[in-house]
């Protein structure tokens, strides 16, 4: 490899590195939420999750669905966690009291479970809820736009139809638009440093680049 490609191979490197580090100063938050997306950490027995249940609205647990939704406000993951994406624990969710549609989406399906309901989780490019018997429909969760269906005993990929105008002002309003300003100032510049690092050796004359050589 000449000099120009280990040059550029280098910058991109830098590149990444620099954006991971930015959005998980911890890059191993980003693998544990991965592994929790197919495998999710479910604890119907947990003793938090009793007394949220008994702390809200009397205690009188309606549908699971329902009662999540009112007990937990919806706040992204740079906001609960500061970070664009992140898989909580039953443990964390109960602990910040609020959260996104994974947070939601994990206390349901623990409570479904305490009550010995069957349910399936299914993720969308966007989204992620629980399905189950007497669940009340909502446009954004249907089985046409899954991308993942996993339950007790199945796994599977499917085929979504996406409305990919939809599903990019989505990411961009969860990912960019409730990112921190430092961070976002820390992001671009560390990708125009990058750019700027990788378009270096263009810069050089060609008998320059052979005199390093």
């Amino acid at each position: 490899m000449d000099l120009r490609r280990r040059i550029r191979f280098f910058g991109v490197a830098l590149m990444l590195c620099w954006s991971l580090f930015v959005l998980y100063p911890n890059p191993l938050d980003l693998g544990v939420s991965v592994y929790r997306l197919f495998d999710p950490p479910i604890e119907p027995y947990h003793e938090k999750l009793e007394k949220f249940v008994n702390n809200s609205k009397g205690g009188h647990l309606e549908d699971p669905e329902t009662f999540v939704r009112s007990n937990l406000p919806y706040r992204y993951d740079w906001e609960v966690y500061g970070m664009p994406w992140y898989f909580p624990t039953v443990e964390e969710v109960l602990l910040k009291s609020k959260g996104d549609c994974k947070a939601q989406s994990l206390l349901i399906a623990s409570l479904l479970e305490l009550q010995g309901a069957p349910y399936r989780f299914f993720a969308s490019p966007t989204h992620i809820w629980v399905d189950y018997e007497g669940k009340k429909a909502r446009k954004n969760e249907n089985s046409e736009v899954a991308l993942v269906v996993f339950g007790e005993e199945d796994l599977g990929l499917k085929r979504p139809d996406i409305n990919w105008r939809n599903t990019l002002n989505t990411l961009k309003e969860a990912f960019w638009d409730h990112m921190p300003k430092k961070k976002k100032t820390s992001l671009v510049g560390g990708i125009v440093a990058g750019f700027l690092f990788i378009g270096f050796p263009g810069i050089i004359k060609d008998s320059s680049i052979k005199e390093m050589e």
